[in-house]
């Protein structure tokens, strides 16, 4: 079984332009301060200061969709665990998933 470790700090940094700016000391301090992470902080830390109902609506970035999904659908059904959801921001991932602009 992977760690949580690494999938909890991929969401802390793919989901920190999601949090408002008025809380995004408190979001900063309060991941900074864990010494261990658990399935259980994931699944509370994250709601806690993103809005994924209205963000899954209206993405900042279109590759930020898949990391949206993978907390929405992904974490209660599979937990937290590491998948290809999480692979977003590799550019080899990214290039070859891509959403094509369908603009002429």
């Amino acid at each position: 079984m992977a760690k949580i470790e690494p999938v909890a700090r991929r969401l802390y940094e793919g989901l920190r332009p999601y949090v408002p700016k008025s809380k995004v000391h408190e979001y900063d301090n309060e991941f900074a301060s864990r010494k261990m992470f658990t399935s259980k902080f994931v699944k509370e830390f994250f709601p806690k200061y993103v809005n994924f109902n209205y963000w899954i609506k209206k993405p900042k970035k279109e590759e930020d969709i898949r990391l949206l999904n993978y907390f929405i659908v992904e974490v209660p059904v599979l937990g937290v665990t590491w998948t290809k959801l999480l692979n977003y921001n590799s550019p080899k991932y990214l290039n070859k998933y891509r959403i094509k602009d369908n603009k002429k």
